[in-house]
């Protein structure tokens, strides 16, 4: 069985590295639902309901929603 790590154990640069983890996954998640929301249907390729739903699928959802929910 493995020891639960709390927050206090670890040393500062793993502590900022979650930190900044945390910060860019909340931006880019972020950044994809804004663009999602405010791009019109008829340049969505497929439902916004499922582009939706794959943004919650971290890290990858957000990624794939930025790169291909768009038409060109």
């Amino acid at each position: 069985m493995t020891r639960r790590v709390h927050w206090q154990d670890l040393n500062p640069r793993r502590r900022a590295a979650i930190v900044v983890g945390a910060a860019a996954e909340l931006a880019l998640t972020a950044t994809a639902a804004v663009r999602l929301v405010r791009t019109p249907a008829e340049r969505l390729r497929g439902s916004r309901a499922a582009w939706i739903g794959l943004l919650v699928v971290q890290p990858i959802g957000p990624v794939l929603v930025l790169a291909l929910a768009r038409r060109r």
